[in-house]
């Protein structure tokens, strides 16, 4: 199935269906951020909504053009505009620790410098710029999940007292099997 978003004029009441590109392994549409001009729609894309990994996407909203962001191998997520909408802003762990990051993007919807860093070491999850741009407004946390081991009992309910942890790191366990 292809992903879209429905483009709805308030003025007059009429929509229009804007295809994404299909993706290999990259089912979830996430944190639609529309551009100041209206030129772009920057999103995320990833397996699922908890994946430790993600890319930066952004489409035309004239004619459907799409262009990959970043390249997937670390978790970039949260894009939001800068006032021009020349400046994409989104948090990453490309740095180990998430933070804010920012793309200078050209006409043509491409990166037109590498990545730079806006924050260190604040742990972000989500950010949000004000209209202004301004005022930055985020989320901060880590995702950690572990292991753990629970009998199959006859004649019961299992209880948090019958099972075992298995891991204890801070890590962030995406599935088991």
């Amino acid at each position: 199935v292809e992903p879209w978003v429905e483009i709805l004029t308030l003025a007059n009441g009429a929509s229009r269906k804007l295809p994404l590109p299909v993706r290999p392994r990259s089912t979830s549409i996430l944190e639609i951020a529309w551009s100041p001009d209206g030129r772009w729609l920057a999103y995320a894309r990833s397996i699922g909504p908890v994946s430790a990994t993600s890319e930066l996407w952004l489409t035309s909203t004239s004619n459907g053009a799409s262009v990959q962001l970043t390249d997937g191998t670390k978790r970039e997520r949260s894009p939001t505009w800068g006032l021009d909408a020349r400046e994409l802003y989104f948090v990453s762990d490309r740095g180990g620790i998430s933070d804010l990051w920012s793309l200078v993007i050209g006409d043509d919807g491409r990166p037109a410098r590498p990545p730079r860093q806006v924050t260190i070491g604040i742990e972000m999850t989500r950010a949000v710029l004000s209209r202004d741009g301004k005022k930055l407004a985020y989320t901060k946390g880590r995702t950690a999940s572990n292991v753990f081991r629970a009998p199959i009992l006859e004649g019961r309910p299992v209880t948090w007292a019958d099972t075992t942890q298995l891991t204890f790191e801070d890590a962030e366990i995406e599935s088991v099997d």
